[in-house]
């Protein structure tokens, strides 16, 4: 008993080494700075994912998974519905409506539509009409285990899903208007628990945005690919308590690689509690996080309220600026 206690305590040591890893590892890693288009692909939204960082990919999840890595839509049981309200910067606003469904034979398939919008910009000094700007991006997926698909999987490989995305990105500003296409893959495997003493480690790895580039009149500019590799464990779990610890890398084309780590404390299915941080580029944008989640029952609904705080310092610290993200979801 005691043996097998000390094998379980080092594994979960290991788990939080690697986390610990995600986070520091962020300052030995840089890519040159570069240019992309359609910004709204850049932000991670959901007040339970920026809670936590950021680090998403490899967490069992809801209707905005599709956003992270559309292979853990698979974890969704019963009908999803999610919806986020985000002010960020320079009164730019975000709001987000997702679906998650699983299909009989054909895994679970869900949706967003992500609206970001900012007020109408009038310079009553210039001749020029006021300055509209709203973007929409509408993603369709779905999520599946490789069993499901194929037969003969390995054993080890029992817990694979796989999992895929397309959306559609409308850009308008003033009368200029851009639309483009891209698709997102996505794997997650949840490691055999003889692997880990019985501890549940998720392991996760996405590559998205990868499409034709977005024009405006003469100037097209390519759509800001990235990859995601994402771990994720339970490293406590009873009856009324449950310690979620996870961490990402998030790497793209045109800018330093960045890193999160967090963590998430459930007591009684009712209430969450929440903690991370994000490792950008020091000259840009870090910050701890914060926040937590409600859930409870209505009938035979399970209805989810979330919030998150997340302290976004830019510039080298010298500016600091206080984001705020509400999400509300229900599961039937």
């Amino acid at each position: 008993m005691q043996q097998g206690m000390h094998e379980k305590l080092k594994i979960i040591r290991g788990i939080l080494a690697v986390l610990v890893c995600l986070g520091l590892g962020h300052w030995g890693w840089a890519t040159g700075p570069g240019t992309t288009g359609a910004a709204v692909l850049k932000t991670n939204l959901g007040a339970r994912p920026n809670a936590m960082g950021g680090a998403y990919s490899a967490v069992d999840s809801d209707a905005q998974s599709v956003l992270y890595n559309p292979a853990a839509l698979y974890t969704i049981q019963g009908m999803d519905m999610v919806f986020q309200h985000y002010a960020a910067y320079e009164e730019v606003a975000y709001d987000l409506w997702g679906f998650a469904q699983p299909v009989e034979d054909m895994g679970t398939w869900g949706g967003t539509l992500v609206w970001r919008h900012m007020p109408t910009i009038d310079n009553p000094g210039a001749p020029d009409d006021p300055v509209a700007s709203n973007d929409v991006v509408l993603t369709v997926g779905g999520g599946r285990l490789w069993k499901e698909w194929i037969s003969g999987v390995p054993p080890l490989l029992d817990r694979l899903s796989v999992g895929g995305a397309v959306k559609i990105i409308y850009l308008s500003l003033r009368e200029a208007h851009a639309v483009s296409a891209a698709a997102d893959v996505g794997l997650v495997w949840s490691v055999p628990a003889a692997m880990t003493l019985s501890v549940p480690v998720t392991v996760a790895a996405s590559v998205q945005n990868a499409g034709a580039p977005v024009r405006f009149i003469e100037q097209a500019d390519p759509l800001p690919l990235c990859g995601r590799f994402g771990l994720s464990a339970v490293p406590w779990s009873t009856a009324r308590h449950k310690m979620l610890l996870t961490g990402e890398w998030v790497i793209p084309v045109d800018n330093d690689i960045k890193t999160a780590v967090g963590a998430e404390y459930t007591l009684a299915n009712v209430i969450s509690f929440r903690a991370g941080y994000r490792f950008e580029n020091v000259e840009n944008i870090n910050g701890p996080s914060a926040g937590l989640g409600i859930s409870f029952l209505a009938g035979s609904m399970t209805l989810r309220f979330d919030y998150a705080y997340r302290l976004t310092l830019l510039k080298g610290y010298e500016t600091v600026d206080n984001n705020h993200f509400i999400s509300l979801g229900a599961r039937f």
